[in-house]
């Protein structure tokens, strides 16, 4: 009976060893994915802000994208008021850049401490 008790707490020692590994490895893959889902986020504000600054190029050149993309190709001049219009939509986008990668950074700074 004392060698079955022995064989039974071994058991539930490498059970609790075992356990202790896997969930290590559950925090290491919560910290790579929480840095994965900050990376896909930063790629997703650099799209959508890449996207903006070509419709904003466009315009600087007189072309409006609405009707480039129903043929006409016709160009308009901007106005003063519409050129600092573009200049403060490009200051706020270098802001708006400038803070995600400051939160990438700190998410990438996270995870390899963690790692």
């Amino acid at each position: 009976m004392n060698i079955f008790i022995a064989i039974l707490l071994a058991v539930m020692a490498g059970v609790i060893f075992c356990q202790k590994w896997q969930m290590n490895k559950f925090y290491q893959s919560a910290h790579f994915f929480r840095y994965y889902a900050k990376l896909h986020e930063n790629k997703a504000i650099y799209a959508e802000e890449e996207a903006e600054t070509f419709r904003d190029l466009l315009n600087q050149l007189g072309y409006d994208v609405d009707r480039l993309s129903n043929g006409d190709k016709t160009r308009k001049p901007l106005t003063e008021s519409e050129k600092w219009a573009i200049y403060d939509r490009q200051k706020i986008r270098e802001v708006r850049l400038k803070v995600a990668d400051e939160e990438l950074e700190e998410a990438e700074e996270f995870y390899t401490v963690n790692s």
